[in-house]
């Protein structure tokens, strides 16, 4: 009888992916273009020093798609779907740029915009399992001119 109810207590204590109540939810972070514009998304690790990942995207639809889930009582966010991404550089048309920047002290942008791809309640709720945060022209026109060419 011991060792059943130490066993309960390990498969309770361990649950894989398990919230208070007994749900595992793994959610889905979409990032999309629907600007009308040629854009380009490098995600940057600055920790490491590199470039974590980058896109490229012509026309409207998918750039990035990424996962968070509550496994071993992680908190399912957009900045963990990102990883090691603590920024990230949007550019488009090579002519404008934003950035947004994820740190311990919170979301940020340059030049400054309510919308941050590192904050979840930026993002349509499509479900519990699916978020999207889609590029609209607004962001290009809140973006910061790279006077001539973004580098």
């Amino acid at each position: 009888m011991i060792m059943k109810k130490i066993a309960i207590f390990l498969v309770l204590f361990f649950c894989e992916g398990c919230d208070r109540n007994g749900d595992y939810v793994k959610r889905v972070y979409k990032v999309e273009n629907s600007s009308g514009h040629e854009i380009t998304v490098v995600a940057h690790s600055l920790n490491e020093g590199s470039i974590y990942w980058s896109r490229h995207i012509l026309t409207n639809g998918v750039i990035w798609e990424g996962h968070s889930d509550n496994g071993l009582g992680r908190e399912i966010s957009a900045s963990r779907a990102l990883g090691k991404t603590d920024s990230v550089v949007v550019t488009f048309d090579n002519l404008k740029r934003q950035i947004y920047y994820f740190s311990n002290y919170g979301a940020a942008s340059s030049p400054k915009v309510f919308r941050n791809i590192f904050i979840d309640s930026t993002y349509t709720i499509e479900s519990n399992e699916l978020y999207r945060f889609i590029f609209t022209e607004e962001d290009y026109n809140m973006a910061e001119d790279c006077g001539g060419k973004c580098n």
